[in-house]
């Protein structure tokens, strides 16, 4: 990696010279990347566990299209974020071998899984959930109580049945109908949860609440 303003000298062994290419960048986040792709300060050269024809095979493509239209520079930048995403990948792998490793701060992951629940909490699993953000179903569990003071498990129960609420009050669905689109496909497992919940079957909720 050769940073702006700063002068670089360097060559390659005369009986087995290098076959390179390079790519220049920048942008606010350029230095946050570069070090999380193993380029701290002060470090500008690294190891890759990857092969050089994964990085080859990109850069091709960058080349592959070179006129200066708005829809190849957005091809481009595309082609260069899978390069970055590239090195990041590796040195994580390098650096952690034996361990699991997160990028992102647990604030972040639990922001991405509630909004995950919000949008697809009739047909998901806490298993799914964590698979889909790409963390250990473990952890998830553990920073998400930590940080709202319930497990994903009952955030999703709770949101299923504040959802299945608002039809039964709102709206003239049979009971039925709104089990299932609330992700049970059961319609008495549904109104036991419910009733668990709110002290009361559906169909009294529902009553009640146009009374």
């Amino acid at each position: 990696m050769l940073q702006p303003g700063i002068e670089f000298t360097y060559w390659a062994d005369k009986n087995t010279p290098w076959s390179y290419s390079w790519i220049q960048f920048d942008g606010v986040k350029a230095s946050a990347f570069m070090e999380k792709a193993g380029f701290p300060k002060g470090i500008y050269v690294r190891d890759s566990i990857v092969k050089p024809d994964s990085f080859s095979t990109l850069v091709e493509e960058i080349l592959s299209i070179p006129e200066l239209t708005y829809a190849n520079e957005l091809k481009r930048i595309g082609i260069l974020y899978s390069i970055i995403g590239l090195l990041v990948e590796s040195h994580s792998t390098q650096c952690y071998p034996q361990t699991i490793h997160y990028d992102y701060s647990p604030k972040i992951y639990v922001a991405h899984a509630i909004d995950y629940i919000h949008k697809n909490y009739a047909q998901t699993s806490v298993s799914e959930l964590a698979d889909y953000i790409g963390i250990n179903r473990s952890y998830l569990t553990s920073i998400f109580k930590k940080l709202t003071g319930v497990s994903p498990q009952e955030y999703l129960l709770n949101f299923r049945m504040e959802e299945s609420a608002k039809l039964l009050a709102e709206s003239n669905l049979p009971v039925k109908t709104i089990a299932s689109s609330v992700g049970y496909d059961n319609p008495l497992t549904f109104s036991k949860t419910f009733k668990t919940r709110f002290g009361c079957s559906p169909q009294n909720y529902r009553n009640e609440r146009r009374a």
